[in-house]
């Protein structure tokens, strides 16, 4: 037991308990890219990742895959919403942005 958000006493939410215990700085030796790639679709939702793809981090900027181009418009306001918890998250600053691109397959 210990003091929860509230500021009472008492047990700590499962999750708190399992945010706390997923953050990338309890994970000595974790890939910051499959830390990524397991986050990703508890940070921005089922609908978002089903439409997505997380391909790499470079020089901490995350490039993500997107379906088709209707999506970028919708997505590129929550840029910096996904990046802070990301960060929030993994207890660091892994990223500084997000790139989305538009899957090379699909119609222009």
């Amino acid at each position: 037991m210990t003091e929860s958000r509230s500021g009472k006493s008492g047990w700590n939410s499962i999750g708190d308990i399992f945010s706390s215990s997923l953050k990338l700085s309890n994970f000595k030796k974790a890939d910051p890219e499959d830390w990524i790639h397991f986050h990703w679709p508890l940070v921005v939702g089922k609908e978002i990742a089903s439409i997505s793809q997380v391909e790499e981090i470079k020089r901490k900027v995350l490039h993500v895959r997107v379906s088709t181009r209707e999506w970028l418009p919708a997505l590129e306001p929550l840029k910096n919403k996904f990046t802070q918890e990301i960060n929030q998250r993994a207890g660091m600053t892994l990223l500084t942005s997000i790139k989305f691109k538009i899957e090379s397959n699909s119609p222009s």
